[in-house]
């Protein structure tokens, strides 16, 4: 599949990734390319590692021996490598419709469209009384690989799921990554965008939070 026709086919069903696909490159690209063939560049700021994460994604090879899945977390193990072997082809993604899981999408750029990402940010999060049962904090551009930030999650889980605890963990946020400067932006200013997109996060997944606004 494209991924016009993965944008056009599974946006209301899984609308993180149709606001991924909005902003990523242009239609006449988005009719060529595919889900895959993007994994395959193990990109450290690519956009669609970081989401899968969020969606607690998997990966289906496929070899003449037959077929085998890889949680999409365990997929890059390297700057520019992957877990994929030297017979195997990326056959398939595997995407759970969880109705309690929470997942949003985030894109630091110059320019909203056509653009590479400064920083993109997949946020994944399950709820349960109020307190975070599950929470997956992955991004793009904030290091070799894309990267989800363990210990800010460590920091969140059991937690109410507060201002004032977000908060904390965006502290603890910026000390996990050691993004570098570039003709994009500055190291400082990736550090910012992320510790922000968690507060927006929070914002947008918060009950008094009213998406009408």
């Amino acid at each position: 599949m494209t991924l016009e026709s993965v944008k056009s086919q599974f946006s209301t069903k899984l609308p993180a990734l149709g606001s991924l696909l909005s902003v990523f490159a242009s239609k006449q690209i988005r009719n060529v390319a595919t889900l895959g063939g993007n994994l395959g560049t193990a990109s450290p700021i690519g956009d669609t590692i970081p989401l899968l994460m969020a969606y607690c994604a998997k990966i289906v090879f496929i070899s003449k021996d037959g077929k085998r899945e890889l949680p999409i977390d365990d997929f890059i193990i390297g700057y520019r490598k992957t877990d994929l072997k030297a017979d195997e082809l990326i056959h398939s993604v595997i995407i759970p419709l969880d109705a309690k899981r929470k997942v949003k999408f985030y894109k630091v750029s110059k320019r909203k469209d056509l653009d590479i990402s400064s920083v993109s940010a997949g946020f994944g999060l399950e709820l349960e009384n109020g307190k975070v049962k599950n929470i997956c904090l992955a991004f793009g551009g904030m290091a070799d690989v894309p990267k989800r930030a363990r210990f800010t999650e460590e920091l969140l889980v059991q937690k109410e799921w507060s201002l004032e605890n977000i908060e904390a963990a965006s502290k603890k946020l910026s000390e996990e990554f050691v993004p570098i400067s570039d003709a994009r932006c500055t190291a400082g200013f990736r550090k910012t965008s992320a510790k922000n997109l968690l507060i927006k996060f929070y914002h947008e997944t918060s009950l008094v939070y009213d998406p009408s606004r």
